[in-house]
């Protein structure tokens, strides 16, 4: 494996062979350090990017709630000015209409999105007259504008990416508040608009047109119904007032339809009123909704500010344990190669008494012991050289003398023999 290997391995090996030990341990901590800020940037970058992303849905929430609000006010000022007709009187603007509009203006106008601004602004010139005009202002003028404002209620979600949303709770409120929510509710002041507009001579027509709105606010229950199901399946609880509106809803339309059938009136003033507080209570549980999606969007961006904090952390985190563990792995590696070439150095001095314990239980240490192993062996080799050479010398020495010792004895009996001593006793 290592000789497949040899060719890659090669520069490497070369680069660590001419590279002191602290070269090659700050190369090791740099390419970690790199590898792992590398990676916490880009995940605090993704999350970033969703943070904006989710900061961009909640600025689209609050446009859909202040157009909302003025889609409402201009149903509230089509109730006034039906009545008004039947009346014969002046319909007054409320205040609230222009308050919504304001509002609606202020929001739109600050947003960066130049297609979201200029549909605003091919709007507003008539939403402005319909809100400022007191006489010959006909219902469907009102309606003309809601049916507008829904158009922008989609192009604020659509801009704000408010409807490609991937969690399941948002995205469900996201289709009820932006897409279902207005034309059932519209379809609910309708049915009072007609209704009450109805001839004597149009009863038929009228009658199949209320049957048909009818329909069409069942439809819109269904709708609305079966996406709250989906919303409680993905964990979420569905707006606390629904069921109480959704009774008053189907109770409101069962009556305008058996009136009709029966070819009854109410009085203008009652069902008004009757309408009036449908629309509120709807506006209501609209504003329930979209409160609760803004709060789930503002935890979600509050989720991934904590995730970028923690890339950091980590980073930093890993950063210091990194530092921290190559700086004493240096200290423990170099603190064992200058113990162990100490002792060599000493042995090459000719020094074998020389030691340097080495601490620890790793490969070093082994090492160190095999060290002053080896000096102990050769030390023990040297004085038993030594012994050795000392005995050889007594031995040699011992000889010598002998030696010695022999000649002297020749030489004497020689001259014994030649007569040169005399030899006395006593």
């Amino acid at each position: 494996m290592l000789a497949l290997l040899a060719p890659l391995l090669r520069p490497g090996v070369h680069l660590m062979r001419r590279w002191r030990l602290a070269v090659k341990l700050t190369v090791v901590n740099a390419v970690s350090l790199t590898v792992v800020f590398g990676l916490a940037a880009f995940g605090a970058y993704q999350q970033f990017t969703q943070w904006r992303t989710t900061h961009q849905e909640i600025t689209g929430v609050k446009q859909v709630n202040a157009l909302m609000s003025l889609a409402h006010a201009l149903q509230v000022q089509r109730l006034d000015t039906e009545l008004a007709s039947h009346s014969g009187q002046v319909p007054t603007i409320r205040p609230d209409l222009t308050v919504a509009l304001s509002q609606s203006d202020q929001l739109l106008m600050q947003t960066g999105d130049d297609v979201l601004k200029k549909s605003w602004q091919t709007n507003l010139a008539e939403l402005k007259r319909v809100s400022t005009a007191t006489r010959g202002q006909l219902p469907d003028a009102y309606t003309q504008q809601i049916h507008a404002i829904r158009r922008l209620i989609l192009t604020a979600g659509e801009r704000s990416t408010l409807l490609l949303d991937p969690e399941p709770g948002p995205l469900f409120l996201i289709l009820i508040a932006l897409d279902r929510y207005l034309p059932w509710a519209e379809s609910v002041a309708q049915l009072h608009s007609t209704t009450q507009s109805t001839e004597p001579d149009q009863q038929a027509s009228a009658l199949t047109a209320i049957q048909a709105q009818a329909m069409d606010i069942d439809h819109g229950l269904q709708d609305i119904e079966g996406l709250l199901a989906a919303l409680s399946r993905g964990g979420e609880q569905p707006p606390a007032g629904w069921r109480a509106i959704q009774a008053q809803v189907e109770a409101y339309a069962k009556n305008r339809l058996s009136q009709a059938a029966l070819n009854q009136s109410a009085p203008a003033q009652a069902t008004a009123q009757e309408c009036l507080q449908l629309l509120s209570s709807t506006k209501a549980l609209e504003d329930l909704m979209l409160n609760r999606l803004e709060d789930l969007l503002r935890h979600r961006a509050q989720t991934q500010l904590h995730t970028i904090v923690a890339y950091g952390v980590a980073a930093v985190f890993t950063f210091v344990i990194l530092t921290y563990l190559m700086t004493v792995l240096y200290i423990a590696i170099h603190g064992a190669l200058r113990a162990m070439g100490h002792v060599i150095e000493a042995v090459a001095q000719g020094d074998l008494a020389h030691t340097r314990d080495v601490q620890g239980h790793d490969e070093f240490a082994a090492m160190g012991k095999q060290l002053r192993h080896m000096t102990d062996n050769l030390a023990r080799m040297v004085s038993h050289i030594r012994s050795n050479a000392a005995l050889l010398a007594m031995d040699s020495s011992f000889t010598d003398l002998a030696l010695t010792i022999t000649g002297a004895t020749a030489l004497t009996g020689n001259a014994v023999v030649d007569g040169k001593y005399d030899l006395k006793y006593t």
